[in-house]
């Protein structure tokens, strides 16, 4: 029996058990757009919801249901040709979420409540593809509390929740495949022009299709497609060649029938700059492809140049890509970049406020119209991103990608009022100084010293340090007062030291170079605080090595409005109550017993002091 029927009462035209939403649906931003808003009780037993999906896509569901103790309701997409359940609901009250990948048109979701059960609230919505990059990428891993970054914590960071595909490097196994897969999301594999090449020095369709077809994404039942790294549209003789190929394993594989469920993905960036990336591009589109557009922004030293520079990058790449190719959008996932931790990260300047950064990003993406009908949306990439960072990224895909708001998530400021010249660009200015003994504290100018930091796209930044000298007769000590916290609030301190002597004869040394460090008015947490080295991805110096760095992190929460920062190049011994693999220095007291933290004489520079607010959640 069909439960379309017209429910006889005195308002017929309002009182049928199948409702249909309006067909345009209503746009809350340019990634979501509103197909059922339901916010009271049902009344019927079972009740059809129709709606009209925009495009080929997905769609978010949420219900919200009053069942008792042992009633039970069924969220069924499409019970005429499928009988899809999405969500059941079962044993008390509950709201439950799930997301779906819909053909375009009109689709009925039927809600089937029994033994009491019902439904209190509705809500669907057409969203982005919204893809996490990338589990189980374990051969390079930032330095971060919880790295590598497991499928245990990505749930506990409320990842999975919030996206639809995963992007996977290598399988994970505590990510539960068949329930993934059940919930009706993906999984896609990776795939690198560094294996076509492999195959041989001449590009060819051939090749370029073997390495797609017998990839892992390809291959196995329990993945959908690859994404394939990397393509541009820089103009050359040489991509005029490849596109040619790539055009014609494109079309082989569009026209084959064996590969039907799976989806190819490239990795993009700048298509719009040629003639034949732009044809590369049309045809994707024509055989119903997805392609992504990478751009990774590094963060800008004050608001007004981080307004300037996420439009003039942003908004200017979208608009070149639909002079190009005018419903891009349609077929596109946006990628935006948030490495975010050393060796390698886009948060360049510790005097801005790097999540703020990130929000500015997608709330442009949101709302600025050449965004608009934008196909998917994803962060590269969270191998290189910090934990904090991963986190937050997880509330701006539910703000933007899911909610579809159009305002910020964040409150907070873009320039971080806390401390001022974190880098000693303005020499000691805002610092006091107390060199033990003379000319043992100066600031100094190391040419590209940002770069090998780890600070991507950064320019100049970074490129001072103060210098410090150790004796073993006294410390050096510097310190500023700490403004504009708020009590009870969670803050993160960051602090990048390195050997001096070993940066400039280019010696690559592996050594953790200890500090002590002082906050007043605050309460530490050790557990997400850390000191541990890195290896730079860049050289400097004659030798051409690869320079070792400390990374200091310590979260701590504000007891008081001000504090004061106070940094040592001798250690207390106060700090044995935590743990050893914390690898923790700071005191939150005034040190009682200090020795050096180095030998007499070692040079150290220091510099990228950040403070700023931490997520707690």
């Amino acid at each position: 029996m069909r439960y379309s029927i017209i429910c006889m009462t005195l308002f017929a035209a309002l009182s049928i058990c199948s409702i249909s939403a309006a067909a345009e649906g209503k746009v809350l931003n340019n990634l979501v757009t509103e197909l059922i808003n339901v916010q009271s009780q049902q009344e019927e037993p079972q009740k059809d919801y129709t709606f009209t999906n925009p495009r080929d896509g997905w769609i978010f569901i949420s219900s919200t249901v009053s069942s008792g103790a042992g009633g039970t309701a069924a969220l069924v997409i499409d019970p005429d040709s499928g009988n899809d359940t999405v969500t059941v609901h079962e044993g008390g009250d509950s709201v439950k979420e799930a997301m779906r990948r819909l053909s375009a048109g009109e689709h009925t979701l039927s809600v089937r409540c029994e033994d009491g059960a019902s439904l209190q609230g509705l809500i669907v919505r057409s969203i982005p593809e919204i893809i996490h990059a990338s589990v189980g990428y374990w051969t390079r891993q930032v330095i971060s509390t919880h790295a590598p970054f497991t499928w245990e914590f990505l749930e506990a960071a409320r990842i999975p929740e919030n996206i639809n595909v995963v992007l996977e490097r290598h399988r994970d196994m505590g990510m539960d495949v068949k329930k993934w897969r059940s919930e009706g999301k993906k999984i896609l594999g990776r795939g690198t022009i560094h294996e076509v090449k492999a195959l041989g020095e001449t590009l060819t369709a051939d090749n370029i299709y073997k390495v797609w077809t017998e990839s892992d994404g390809f291959t196995r039942d329990d993945m959908d497609g690859i994404m394939f790294d990397e393509l541009d549209g820089y103009p050359s003789p040489a991509n005029t060649a490849q596109y040619a190929e790539y055009n014609k394993a494109a079309k082989r594989l569009a026209e084959g029938t064996k590969f039907r469920n799976k989806v190819f993905y490239p990795y993009c960036n700048v298509m719009y700059r040629s003639e034949p990336s732009i044809a590369f591009v049309k045809e994707l589109i024509k055989y119903g492809s997805k392609y992504t557009e990478d751009r990774y922004l590094p963060e800008a030293p004050t608001k007004e140049e981080a307004v300037k520079a996420i439009n003039g990058d942003l908004r200017y790449v979208m608009t070149m890509h639909r002079k190009g190719v005018p419903d891009c959008t349609k077929h596109m996932i946006f990628n935006i970049g948030y490495m975010s931790a050393v060796p390698q990260s886009l948060n360049v300047y510790p005097g801005a406020n790097y999540k703020v950064f990130l929000d500015m990003e997608m709330n442009l993406i949101a709302n600025e119209p050449v965004f608009k009908d934008l196909y998917g949306f994803m962060f590269y990439h969270s191998a290189y991103a910090d934990e904090e960072i991963v986190r937050w990224s997880a509330k701006l895909l539910r703000h933007y990608c899911i909610e579809g708001r159009k305002d910020m998530l964040s409150t907070d400021p873009y320039e971080l009022p806390h401390i001022q010249n974190a880098d000693f660009a303005e020499g000691t200015t805002g610092w006091e100084m107390s060199p033990a003994e003379k000319d043992s504290m100066a600031v100094k100018s190391i040419p590209r010293y940002g770069e090998v930091q780890g600070r991507f796209r950064s320019g100049e930044s970074g490129d001072t340090a103060l210098w410090m000298k150790r004796s073993d007769e006294k410390p050096n000590v510097f310190s500023q007062k700490i403004k504009e916290l708020k009590p009870g609030r969670l803050y993160s301190l960051k602090l990048m030291t390195a050997d001096y002597t070993h940066l400039m004869e280019g010696k690559s040394v592996e050594q953790k170079l200890e500090m002590g460090i002082r906050i007043s008015n605050a309460q530490l947490l050790p557990y997400r605080s850390f000191h541990k080295t890195y290896r730079s991805i860049r050289t400097l110096g004659d030798g051409k090595k690869k320079p070792w760095i400390t990374y200091h992190y310590l979260v701590f929460r504000a007891e008081n409005e001000t504090a004061e920062l106070k940094i040592s190049d001798w250690v207390s011994d106060d700090s044995a109550e935590y743990p050893p693999e914390w690898g923790i220095r700071l005191v939150l007291s005034d040190w009682k017993t200090q020795r050096p933290g180095g030998p007499d004489g070692q040079e150290l520079i220091c510099n990228f002091i950040e403070i700023q607010p931490y997520l707690e959640d």
